[in-house]
């Protein structure tokens, strides 16, 4: 549990990567290939599951369980670096971003 006043800081994928994955590809494209509404878990290896979720259903669970939302960060990689994820995908999270970075707080 997280005590009042106390900062959540996680990662997570970009709803939009999702959107544009292309399975053909195997790789993020330039159009939308999938519903924003109802995004299916994602299986990921290894047993893991991910989970993507509108914007908007985020911020319902934070408020629902406490937590203000203090910030939202599209990080835009430099041209020379290379994703350990998603080598294939630099490129594209230069123009749009892949991972989005939220920052909520506990209110006390």
């Amino acid at each position: 549990m997280l005590r009042p006043d106390g900062v959540l800081l996680f990662c997570a994928t970009s709803p939009l990567f999702r959107l544009c994955w292309d399975d053909r590809r195997d790789g993020p494209g330039d159009r939308l290939q999938r519903d924003y509404f109802g995004l299916p878990p994602e299986a990921e290896g290894h047993g893991a599951v991910s989970f993507t979720l509108p914007y908007g259903e985020w911020v319902r669970r934070f408020r629902a369980h406490g937590l203000a939302v203090e910030a939202l960060v599209e990080p835009q990689p430099p041209p020379d670096v290379v994703s350990p994820f998603y080598p294939g995908a630099t490129d594209w999270a230069q123009r749009w971003p892949a991972e989005v970075i939220w920052k909520v707080r506990r209110e006390a």
